[in-house]
């Protein structure tokens, strides 16, 4: 087979297995939009036939991997039925007047105004799991005020649960709390995979 790209958008083609073992061609193409003001509060897009994006080999984080944003999935993919949304963004108070709480949203419409996508965030302040040491249960302490907060996978709410295998009450983890064989092997720290590990 030959592939020759004639268009001025990054492309490749590799082969893939699938899950029953069927060797398949794939062909991923990126085209990259740059936002302009449309000069009533929104933005329209513009191919950038320019300067193209390049395409993404792998995953790309903000900071440890499988431990902080995604900043940019992977483009090599057997199977991708619709385009990834990925929104960078801070939330600010209005008049740089602090607030414990903000909701934010963002739509993507298409040309005749319809949206294609529409989704809401409630952005809070920091706020921590604290444990009663009299009746040795959890709450969640009250947002603090922020004028300013990153929308962050770090920061959404909820948090992990690792318990490793010589850590303090490890003994007490039920068996059906426990991770499989099969689920260290596929740990994202295989190397030193938790006794316990569940994610909210």
């Amino acid at each position: 087979m030959e592939f020759r790209n004639l268009t001025p958008f990054a492309a490749m083609q590799f082969r893939m297995l699938d899950r029953e073992d069927n060797e398949n061609y794939v062909i991923v193409m990126k085209v990259g939009y740059r936002l302009e003001s449309d000069g009533r509060g929104g933005y329209r897009v513009r191919v950038r036939d320019d300067d193209a994006v390049r395409l993404c080999a792998q995953d790309e984080y903000q900071g440890a991997v499988n431990k902080s944003s995604v900043i940019e999935e992977s483009d090599l993919s057997p199977f991708k039925p619709a385009c990834d949304v990925i929104i960078n963004g801070t939330a600010c108070a209005k008049e740089l007047a602090p607030v414990v709480s903000k909701n934010v949203n963002v739509i993507i419409n298409n040309a005749s105004g319809v949206p294609l996508l529409e989704k809401q965030l409630n952005i809070t302040g920091k706020c921590y799991f604290q444990k009663n040491e009299i009746t040795n249960s959890w709450s969640i302490t009250q947002p603090e005020p922020f004028i300013h907060q990153p929308v962050i996978w770090e920061a959404a709410f909820g948090g992990e649960c690792r318990i490793d295998e010589k850590e303090d009450g490890a003994d007490s983890v039920p068996k059906a709390d426990r991770l499989t064989d099969i689920q260290k092997v596929g740990h994202p720290d295989s190397e030193h995979a938790p006794l316990a590990h569940k994610v909210c």
